[in-house]
């Protein structure tokens, strides 16, 4: 084989580097090298020589180095060596490249995101221009609708002068604005024929620049469609402004839109009074029911007794009504003796259907708290005929209740009396009620002892409490039921009753811990009972019971949905030494509770109170920490 001096000696390591047919192609600047081509030496030998110099430049170029060494140099290199150094060429090669493909992305990218920013640009610009062209029209139209409404509040000027003297109205009327105030509805002969109302004009003014149009939510509401819609000035309909419900004040037609109260509360207008009743019942009018009540504050003593009259032709509408009840509650406050009395012979003989009524319900208690105590005895008299029926109501169960608080100076009324007689047997279930439940929590809380065992035979002298503490766990399981149990727990006047209630949740401490609504009422026990229930409550729970269950109800309850809120509570609440033996009773069966959802919120307090204890191991030993 040829070498590069002409010779045909035999070809050394270095050459068969370069001389191997299946060898790749190699790539360094603009030359090609393969291994069946005439080897350039002294370019190769400049590298090989100096491969910093390359890797530190920012791109191969055709000049040959000025530093060429003598060509002998190659001669000296091992195969091994050359390899390698060409490796390190290649490999800065392709990094050189990969750098100049990521210098060129980089050049594309910016150069299309200026090509973007161009275009939104010229969109913005192009978007200006529109929106100052529609500007100035939005003003142009502004100045024409300024222009109309300083015409419009000189036509209401000019008419006002004619109200007050009907005899020269100005000749302004009969000229060029003459359309405008038709278009208005403002002509000569409906202004003068509505006598010195100034307030009928204003409200026609008003309700013609009232806007009655809706504006879309959607993308319609861009400026176009505002401007639009801005620039309509057509009246509106006002035919129907005749035929709008009006009565008379100070003989003279008013539309109820147009009535000013303000004006109306001046002692010296009469109102028909007839005609706000029937408002307010008919139209639901909270406004006509406001201005009754505050008339009646400054009335004269014949302006409420005008009031009074009308309102006791519909009485019984008014107090059932949303709005006519707060007017009925007004007139047994600042009515008198004889007013009240004729509103309370108005509710006799309805006072069942006035107390399941949600609005009535409100002015039979105020009727209550307020006329003497033969009246009151009245309503309670005819309400306890129909007990069952209203002590659970949802709307009368207040009266029940209003009438519990009432504290009666003579003799009270066999109010007890009755509702035993019509209830005997059934104030479990009272009790068990959304509404029967308060009226049993303020039998308790409001009457004496006396006045619960009034007219009751022996031996049965306290029916309602005997009842209710003959059924505590059906009670306390029950959703509102529970609350009248924690309230005999906590404020129950007699201790003997307090230890029934106490002594019922020790006995049945498992079957109230684990449910629900009766874990409340054992919390509250815990929670009232002091030190010596505590105390009594952990030794039931950690007492071993196998004729009833395997193993002890403190483990019962900790696994437990909700028992194990109470079990959380005790090792709160307990005192150190308690805690320690729950907490070493427990770890006996600390698997079980683990695999527990709800055990594993006990399980943890109980290593914390172990480990804070310094207690390690189970059972004690002599050396454990109590």
């Amino acid at each position: 084989m040829l070498t590069d001096r002409g010779s045909s000696a035999s070809t050394s390591p270095k050459d068969d580097l370069y001389t191997q047919q299946d060898a790749r192609p190699l790539l360094f600047g603009d030359y090609q090298y393969k291994s069946s081509m005439h080897l350039n030496r002294p370019v190769v030998d400049s590298v090989l020589q100096s491969p910093s110099a390359i890797a530190g430049s920012r791109l191969p170029t055709k000049a040959v180095p000025a530093n060429l060494t003598s060509f002998g140099d190659i001669d000296n290199l091992s195969a091994e060596s050359l390899r390698s150094r060409l490796k390190k060429l290649i490999e800065v090669t392709r990094e050189l490249a990969h750098h100049v493909s990521t210098v060129n992305y980089d050049l594309e990218k910016q150069r299309r995101l200026n090509a973007n920013l161009q275009s939104m640009l010229s969109m913005k610009e192009a978007d200006l221009k529109e929106q100052n062209q529609e500007l100035a029209i939005a003003n142009q139209r502004c100045d024409a609708q300024a222009t109309e409404l300083k015409n419009l509040r000189r036509a209401l000027a000019n008419y006002q002068s004619a109200l007050i003297n009907p005899t020269h109205v100005p000749d302004t009327i009969h000229g060029k604005d003459n359309t405008n105030r038709s278009k208005f509805g403002f002509t000569k002969e409906s202004v003068l024929s509505q006598g010195t109302s100034n307030y009928y004009l204003n409200d026609m003014l008003q309700q013609q620049t009232k806007k009655d149009r809706k504006i879309p939510t959607t993308s319609a509401t861009s400026t176009a469609y505002l401007l639009e819609n801005f620039a309509q000035t057509a009246p509106r309909d006002t035919s129907h402004w005749e035929t709008e419900t009006s009565f008379p004040v100070n003989g003279k037609k008013h539309d109820m839109a147009s009535l000013d109260y303000r004006r109306m509360l001046e002692k010296q207008n009469n109102v028909d009074w007839d005609a706000l009743v029937s408002q307010i019942i008919e139209h639901t009018d909270q406004q006509a029911s406001i201005f009754m009540q505050q008339k009646l504050k400054c009335a004269t003593d014949e302006q409420k007794e005008n009031i009074i009259k009308a309102a006791l032709k519909r009485a019984a509408e008014l107090m059932t009504n949303r709005f006519g009840n707060f007017l009925v509650q007004r007139l047994f406050e600042l009515g008198t003796s004889d007013h009240v009395r004729a509103l309370v012979d108005s509710m006799q003989g309805h006072v069942v259907e006035l107390t399941c009524d949600p609005f009535a319900c409100h002015v039979v208690q105020k009727a209550l708290d307020v006329i003497d105590e033969k009246l009151k005895s009245h309503l309670v008299f005819e309400l306890t005929n129909a007990i069952p029926k209203t002590i659970t109501h949802k709307y009368a169960c207040h009266v029940w209740q209003k009438i519990c608080t009432i504290q009666w100076i003579d003799e009270s009324p066999s109010i007890m009396a009755h509702m035993h007689a019509e209830l005997q047997g059934q104030w479990a279930q009272v009790a068990l009620d959304e509404n029967g439940s308060l009226v049993v929590q303020n039998v308790f809380e409001n009457l004496t002892d006396a006045e619960k065992t009034k007219k009751c035979p022996l031996p049965n002298q306290r029916p309602i409490l005997e009842e209710v503490l003959a059924n505590v766990v059906m009670i306390a399981k029950g959703q509102w039921g529970n609350w009248v149990i924690q309230h005999i727990l906590e404020q129950a006047e007699d201790n003997t009753d307090r230890r029934r209630a106490f002594q019922t949740v020790l006995d049945e401490c498992v079957q109230l811990s684990t449910d629900q609504f009766a874990s409340k009422v054992v919390e509250k026990a815990l929670r009232v009972g002091g030190p010596v229930f505590l105390t009594q409550f952990v030794d039931h729970i950690t007492s071993p019971n196998r004729v009833c269950r395997s193993r002890i109800a403190l483990v019962d309850i900790a696994s437990d949905q909700y028992g194990n809120y109470v079990i959380q509570w005790l090792l709160n609440n307990a005192n150190s030494e308690q805690r320690i033996c729950m907490s070493r009773l427990i770890k006996r069966h600390m698997v079980s509770l683990r695999g527990s959802k709800y055990g594993q919120r006990v399980a943890f307090l109980v290593e914390k109170v172990l480990q804070n204890c310094e207690i390690t191991t189970y059972p004690a030993t002599a050396n454990t920490v109590m």
